[in-house]
């Protein structure tokens, strides 16, 4: 980051500073104080709401007065039922927006009665008022305490939503002798609720019953606070409105009903728009200041260091230590030049040095990588050549020289020594059971030098790989990863690991060639098993076991595994088990498995240990991207 970023960055970060402070502690003086206002609005609308809810009780209560009155309502006490006296009753209801009429007498039994759905216009029962008989103690026929004989409340049904009701006595013409109750109710349905909400007082509310709430779901946590709290209790909702709900007796002054106002939070939002032009005044002064001291600074400091900067990456470019950067002051600046203008000459040495240190040290780690796996392949080589040496040892050349001299001697008599003389009889005998010991002799040493020649081919292959220090890439072509698996196994029997005490498990998927470098994955597996074996050795493990695992993985990438029944591995040797120089063993020199991890990165790939822990064996997890091979399909 050069020096003018983190001048802008430094008085950016102060301004930030300042802004985001004054900002929080605009925000919280100003929206606790516009909150309180807020709520105070909120709990008014609310006061409004429950006033206009008393008022509409007490313009149905003065209806019910006016019904109580009526001749046709007294007929209801002296005469049977008629239709004529229905179709009034029903014709009031209609004429005055009434949802229900019940006309009781002394006891509660209902005279006469009906209930309709507001919109519908269709009968409605009622499980608390039904329409045989209403119990004596029902407030709406008892009216104990009230002076007027008139009753009004509400009252929140089970699948109509609250119901407005006035109850007022029913008295006898001329003597007053008190004949019944008059029962008028009005649902309290949407459309009513929306006329009363905009017209009237212009606040949106609803109810709701408390047994039943129809909430939304993130507001239903609030139901314990609010039938539990003295006074409303106000939430704001994620759609940003402020929502305040408050319980409302019903006419059996039980608090069995909820009621939620919603207003828009326009002083809330009134405020924060002020919050917001305060934010953006003041990040425009603290930019137009910080365009100011940047504006000083560049001419005082970062000019003159932009300069010196410029001229060091020219001689980091250029690779040209006869640069100089030529800066005349007097003062810190020009002191930095001269020293770094008499420091190059030695820069110029020490990078010399370095590089060729770099040099000899990467030479050291490839030659010691290229030695160990070259030891690995030269054990087997050597074990093939001895082999050979041996067999063309137990060659009965000294069979055939004893059979010519006993032909010499019978030259002249050839064929009657081979058919007469009890010697010669048998020469055929002897010379097909020479020519089968010859045979057995000249498979195995043409086995075992085609071992011997596959091992020098690979050790060829691992120092042309190395050679030049650029470890170019290795030549892609169809290998079978099981021959290859199969290939490490021998070689590492042939270096003297023959494993016979050791139980060997395949567990080869098929997957036909891949496209691989076979070389350097052969390098690679032979120091797996080997450190396999030898790990099961050294722990005296009594019984053996080791695992070759094939697996292919997506997008054509595939997954070996060489799993030991060995001594495990610690934890705490997991992470630097691939570390240059790092071994267990005590005759270990820390080289194949680094080698081998680096061998994997070169083919795009990783090598990575997996142990459940000491005495628990290991697995070697090497995962490759290898291209299936297509089959040829003939024509």
């Amino acid at each position: 980051m050069s020096l003018r970023s983190k001048i802008i960055l430094v008085l950016s970060a102060v301004v930030v500073a300042y802004v985001g402070v004054d900002h929080l502690i605009q925000r919280s003086v100003f929206k606790r104080q516009l909150g309180a206002v807020e709520q105070s609005r909120a709990e008014e609308d609310l006061t409004r709401v429950v006033g206009v809810l008393e008022e509409q009780q007490a313009v149905l209560g003065v209806r019910a007065f006016d019904w109580a009155t009526r001749d046709s309502v007294r007929r209801a006490f002296t005469v049977a039922s008629s239709t004529a006296l229905d179709e009034e009753l029903a014709a009031g209801l209609e004429e005055h927006e009434l949802d229900l009429l019940y006309v009781c007498g002394p006891d509660g039994e209902v005279r006469w009665a009906r209930s309709e759905h507001p919109e519908t216009r269709q009968p409605v029962s009622l499980k608390q008022l039904p329409k045989g008989q209403l119990a004596p103690t029902n407030p709406l026929v008892k009216r104990s305490g009230s002076e007027d004989g008139a009753v009004t409340g509400l009252l929140m049904t089970r699948d109509h939503g609250a119901l407005m009701l006035a109850s007022h006595s029913i008295a006898a013409a001329g003597t007053g002798e008190p004949l019944g109750t008059l029962i008028l109710g009005r649902f309290l349905d949407g459309e009513l609720v929306q006329e009363l909400g905009e017209e009237m007082i212009r606040v949106a509310f609803d109810l709701t019953s408390l047994q039943t709430p129809e909430l939304p779901e993130e507001e239903r946590f609030l139901l314990d606070q609010i039938t539990t709290a003295a006074g409303p209790v106000h939430w704001t909702g994620s759609d940003g409105n402020l929502h305040v709900y408050t319980t409302l007796r019903d006419i059996l002054r039980a608090p069995t009903i909820l009621l939620r106002t919603t207003i828009e939070p326009t002083i809330s939002r009134g405020g924060q728009r002020l919050v917001n032009y305060a934010l953006v005044s003041a990040v425009g002064t603290g930019l137009l200041i910080v365009l100011i001291l940047l504006r000083l600074l560049s001419g005082i400091v970062i000019a003159p260091l932009g300069r010196l900067t410029k001229s060091a990456m020219q001689i980091s470019r250029t690779d040209d230590t006869s640069v100089r950067t030529n800066i005349q002051r007097d003062d810190e600046i020009g002191l930095l030049s001269a020293e770094f203008d008499s420091m190059l000459e030695k820069l110029d040495a020490s990078r010399r040095e370095v590089i060729r240190t770099a040099r000899l040290a990467g030479m050291s780690e490839i030659a010691t990588g290229v030695l160990h796996n070259v030891g690995n392949v030269l054990n087997s080589v050597n074990v093939s050549a001895n082999l050979v040496t041996r067999k063309t040892e137990e060659l009965p050349v000294r069979d055939l020289g004893t059979m010519r001299e006993v032909l010499a001697e019978h030259e002249d008599d050839l064929g009657t020594f081979v058919t007469e003389d009890a010697r010669g009889k048998h020469l055929l005998p002897f010379l097909t059971e020479l020519y089968n010991s010859l045979d057995t002799q000249r498979k195995t040493i043409l086995e075992e030098l085609g071992g011997l020649s596959k091992g020098v081919e690979h050790m060829g292959e691992l120092v042309r790989s190395q050679q030049s220090f650029a470890g170019r890439a290795g030549v892609l072509e169809p290998t079978s990863l099981a021959r290859q698996f199969e290939a490490a196994l021998a070689i590492c029997r042939q270096a003297g690991r023959d494993a016979r005490d050791v139980e060997v498990v395949h567990d080869y998927e098929d997957l036909g060639d891949v496209e691989i470098d076979r070389h350097k994955i052969m390098e690679i597996l032979v120091n797996l098993i080997k450190n396999a074996l030898d790990a099961m050795d050294e722990a005296g493990t009594e019984e053996k076991s080791l695992t070759l695992r094939i697996r292919g993985l997506a997008e054509e990438r595939v997954q070996l595994e060489v799993t030991d029944s060995g001594p495990g591995i610690a934890a705490d040797d997991l992470a630097r088990i691939f570390n240059h120089g790092f071994t267990t063993k005590k005759d270990g020199h820390g080289y194949g498995l680094h080698v081998s991890a680096n061998a994997a990165v070169e083919m795009k790939g990783s090598l990575h240990a997996e142990s459940d822990g000491p005495g628990r064996g290991a697995t070697f997890v090497l995962e490759l991207p290898a291209k299936r091979c297509t089959p040829a399909v003939a024509a």
